[in-house]
């Protein structure tokens, strides 16, 4: 996709603005976070694709693949850091796969709100939100341009691939003519 598809879906940024006397509210604090975290995700999408930054090798042993520790960016520009060895089983059926990781987020620390009008599983709130990611199967590769030897990003949601695992003659090994997209 050229760059030039990408100013489609951009938008102007707009952040809070402060000043001496102002109340500033959660939402403005929720604000001030997504204008910058929005802001280097458009910087890393736009100039340096989606893929593998480094590591996130891929090894198999024991009905198992071992990711290795590593970064990527996505098509969205959000890092996905994996900070320690993961393991995800091997798939069962389908003898064409792709091994992928993916942005995840989830809340940290639940604190109770402090409006007594909300008496159930929605009056607690995540004092952080943990950036994390996923492992997960995927199909086929979306199509992309490349972008040296990752892709340039599309600015959609979705994984990056990893490694594309076979199962031939009842047993599975990587691909060794899949290359998968990387940025460093």
């Amino acid at each position: 996709m050229p760059i030039l598809a990408h100013a489609i879906r951009l938008a102007s940024a707009q952040r809070p603005n402060f000043f001496t006397g102002r109340l500033l509210s959660a939402e403005d604090l929720q604000a001030e976070q997504d204008y910058h975290r929005h802001q280097r995700w458009l910087h890393n999408r736009l100039l340096h694709g989606a893929g593998v930054v480094t590591g996130l090798s891929v090894t198999l042993a024991g009905g198992r693949v071992r990711v290795a520790p590593g970064c990527a960016l996505d098509c969205l520009g959000r890092e996905i850091v994996v900070p320690a060895p993961a393991e995800l089983a091997l798939p069962i059926h389908n003898p064409h796969r792709l091994l992928c990781v993916q942005y995840a987020e989830r809340g940290l620390h639940p604190m109770p709100t402090h409006d007594d009008t909300l008496l159930d599983e929605d009056s607690v709130n995540q004092a952080l939100t943990e950036e994390t990611y996923t492992l997960v199967w995927c199909g086929a590769p979306l199509p992309h341009a490349r972008h040296g030897h990752g892709w340039q990003a599309c600015g959609d949601e979705h994984s990056v691939p990893l490694a594309r695992v076979v199962r031939a003659q009842g047993r599975w090994r990587r691909d060794p003519k899949y290359r998968r997209p990387t940025l460093a």
